[in-house]
């Protein structure tokens, strides 16, 4: 029952993975679960194959919903950001579901997941390693179309996107990039951000703002004029030390700490803004030459 809830009831994946339990675990299914990565050699060959397989729609499918389930009507308002139009996402969506790879997840009606668990985990790896290419080759391809940041999930699946993707992604530049060169790296690929056909619909600088961030390296000096920074993680340090001048931000992350439904209120000379939440707790942020910064948090106690 632990195998066939592992591989979505797919029949191939199935037969292979009973035959990996049995030829390299002795039939310990626990141990299997256990050490699910690295994945085994045959399966994965067989994962590779399957995958190249794919039309590159589906592969953006299964990307996108390699970490949280969503509905079509989610998907669609991401179109602006993808290469390919309605009628092709709608037929990908349609291939996958009839291979079995994706079906509409119990746990919430209406969207759709990644059927076998397993191959879910591949489709991670495998963007991981694209993303990692991509950088290292100067080719922002995926890094333009897929967020890196999710401000609407949950606090866990944001820690698995840190656990995946930042910590991984950032541990390869710094093995394949020196620590001097790396802020000279940064600029650069920010450069190559600005040259897709329409930048505003791009999460390139908002995905390398966030990796630089998380990396803990200065992002003060560095170019953000004119860049539309989606899904901004504006919850890191020295933000002060920034000039965000002609600078966009679009559904920008807010320092951590409020929970809930949040409140926003701007003072009538637009230099100052409340931000509070259900458990009454204020942020209060103001606007200075150019810069956004967190002013003071108080706990009303309400």
């Amino acid at each position: 029952q632990e195998i066939n809830e592992l591989c979505g009831g797919h029949p191939t994946l199935l037969h292979r993975v009973v035959d990996t339990v049995q030829s390299f675990y002795d039939n310990q299914v626990e141990q299997f679960v256990v050490h699910l990565l690295p994945l085994s050699p045959s399966l994965s060959k067989y994962f590779d194959e399957l995958f190249e397989k794919l039309s590159d729609p589906e592969k953006a499918l299964l990307y996108w919903l390699a970490l949280r389930p969503l509905s079509w009507l989610e998907l669609r308002q991401w179109l602006p950001f993808l290469s390919f139009d309605e009628s092709q996402l709608m037929a990908a969506w349609k291939m996958l579901q009839r291979q079995h790879l994706i079906q509409t997840s119990s746990e919430n009606e209406g969207t759709q997941r990644i059927t076998p668990r397993y191959f879910g985990l591949y489709v991670v790896d495998k963007l991981r390693d694209v993303f990692a290419q991509e950088l290292m080759e100067d080719n922002l391809s995926l890094f333009h179309s897929y967020p890196l940041v999710w401000p609407q999930v949950s606090f866990q699946q944001q820690q698995l996107l840190r656990s995946y993707l930042f910590q991984p992604l950032a541990a390869a530049l710094k093995k394949q990039v020196f620590q001097k060169d790396l802020q000279a790296k940064f600029s650069h690929l920010l450069s190559l951000s600005s040259t897709f056909y329409n930048p505003s619909h791009s999460f390139a600088a908002g995905n390398l703002f966030n990796l630089a961030a998380h990396m803990g390296l200065s992002v003060a000096n560095i170019d953000w004029r004119n860049l539309t920074l989606w899904h901004a993680d504006l919850t890191v340090s020295s933000l002060k030390d920034i000039d965000f001048q002609n600078c966009r931000f679009k559904a920008a992350v807010l320092p951590a700490g409020l929970q809930g439904r949040l409140v926003t209120a701007l003072h009538p000379t637009g230099c100052t803004m409340a931000v509070g939440d259900e458990q009454g707790q204020v942020q209060v942020y103001t606007w200075t030459g150019q810069r956004f910064n967190l002013h003071w948090c108080y706990e009303l106690g309400l």
